[in-house]
């Protein structure tokens, strides 16, 4: 989890959102998303993720929801 788009020769697959770099729609939301070791048991830091992720998930639009006029 980073900035640095691993596209682009960054390190980091998924950015700040948890969205997968060159992707619209893909999150990953456990453990591996982690750039360092958790020392510590990381249930609550993965908690905490999941919690940020499905806002950004339930902010998205939804297939087919526009309004026709």
């Amino acid at each position: 989890m980073g900035t640095d788009d691993g596209r682009t020769g960054g390190s980091s697959v998924v950015d700040t959102n948890t969205k997968v770099y060159g992707t619209d729609n893909l999150f990953v939301v456990d453990a591996s998303i982690f750039p360092g070791h958790v020392t510590s048991n990381p249930t609550a830091a993965i908690l905490s993720v999941a919690e940020h992720a499905a806002v950004k998930i339930l902010a998205l639009p939804f297939p087919g929801s526009a309004t026709k006029n």
